[in-house]
């Protein structure tokens, strides 16, 4: 489900097709490609589509921005749409046109810091309890995302875009920080402080781990520091490490990290998220990688409730499956949500009108989610002002 779907007769030819060059792609979308570059690709209205007379835009440029040019031509008014994270976007962006102008950040997913779960000293439920209560998860809101996102929810469901499943039990639950309540957890897990106030495991090991993130994720990277602040409180350090991309990826998937953090996205509901963040269907393949799962929590009540929810189209029982994966997440901490990840969308009606907005929320903004973009799309009408 939601993978993208590639001619047969043409990829099968393909020995390696991430080293072919598709010169006519293939599609059958009420868009279809027209020019492609590093720095500029275009879509052309599809004109033979059957519902092409329902899509009003006959042209799409995609331009290929640094954040800092992002930010130069969203303040000029030269973006119509964007999906990016831009610092005091008020002051740079809405302030210079507010009646055309505006933002919309929904959750749309859930940071976590990640402990890897094959290590033994991160399977002791109590150090992961001990951690979350001095996580001051307002502070880290207010400080890496400047206060555009709210608090995660413990049932890690991203609101308010899935607040309607959230048991009603739980739903007015939020996370606890509570400094002396962690430094009592964790003493009596057997966590005790040295002399230069490090915690040690009971087998020794002293709780001093960098925490790799990519260099280039400003968020991230802010997030990680105050992370690391919190926590040397309590005697536990995170420091943060920036390294590429592409070696983040690579530590996270083959599982050589102790602490990172990872995204898990909604996805079409709670139980495409909860699959993706704990199912054992993602355990490590042949060469130890996985592709999601990231902190590697195999549990078969967890399996058990994700196979009853797919395995029946009664809404009761489903309800029933979601409700008790919720209360795993609540009360085992498989990772320890932090930060809720928002949808990235910046909007200007100077010349379209017709955007999601928190009054008509029909969908997600963010361009780059690509069933949510049609919709979009398909609703957007030329300003007549």
């Amino acid at each position: 489900v939601g993978l993208p779907i590639v001619p047969e007769h043409i990829f099968s030819t393909f020995e390696d097709p991430s080293a072919e060059q598709i010169e006519q792609p293939v599609g059958t979308g009420p868009y279809r490609l027209d020019r492609f570059s590093d720095q500029l690709y275009t879509f052309v209205r599809n004109d033979a589509h059957w519902m092409a007379e329902e899509f009003e835009p006959r042209n799409l440029s995609w331009p290929s921005y640094t954040s800092q040019t992002m930010a130069t031509a969203m303040q000029a008014g030269d973006i119509d749409w964007a999906g990016d994270f831009i610092a005091n976007i008020d002051e740079i962006f809405v302030e210079h046109d507010p009646e055309h102008r505006g933002h919309w950040y929904p959750g749309n997913g859930i940071f976590n810091l990640t402990l890897n779960l094959e290590k033994e000293l991160w399977q002791d439920p109590e150090l992961r309890r001990g951690l979350s209560l001095a996580i001051d998860r307002h502070e880290l809101a207010d400080i890496a995302m400047l206060g555009y996102v709210g608090v995660p929810h413990p049932t890690i469901l991203p609101r308010p875009t899935f607040e309607e499943f959230i048991s009603e039990d739980l739903r007015d639950q939020e996370f606890e920080f509570d400094r002396d309540e962690a430094e009592r957890v964790l003493d009596a897990a057997g966590y005790e402080r040295g002399p230069d106030g490090v915690r040690t495991a009971p087998d020794g090991t002293p709780l001093v781990f960098s925490l790799q993130i990519p260099s280039d994720y400003n968020d991230w990277v802010i997030a990680t520091q105050v992370l690391d602040e919190q926590l040397r409180r309590i005697g536990v350090h995170f420091t943060p490490q920036g390294v590429s991309f592409e070696a983040w990826t690579e530590s996270r998937d083959m599982g050589n990290f102790d602490v990172t953090l990872s995204i898990v996205a909604a996805g079409k509901g709670p139980w495409f998220m909860y699959r993706s963040m704990l199912s054992s269907q993602h355990a490590p393949d042949d060469d130890g990688r996985v592709f999601a799962n990231f902190q590697r929590w195999y549990d078969d009540q967890t399996d058990e409730l994700l196979t009853a929810y797919a395995e029946t189209e009664d809404e009761i029982e489903r309800a029933q499956a979601i409700d008790g994966l919720q209360r795993i997440v609540v009360e085992q901490l498989p990772a320890i949500p932090i930060i809720t990840a928002p949808n990235w969308f910046n909007y200007n009606t100077e010349h379209w009108t017709g955007f999601p907005t928190e009054e008509d929320p029909y969908a997600l903004g963010s361009p780059v989610n690509a069933a949510d973009r049609l919709i979009i799309l398909r609703r957007l009408t030329r300003n007549q002002d």
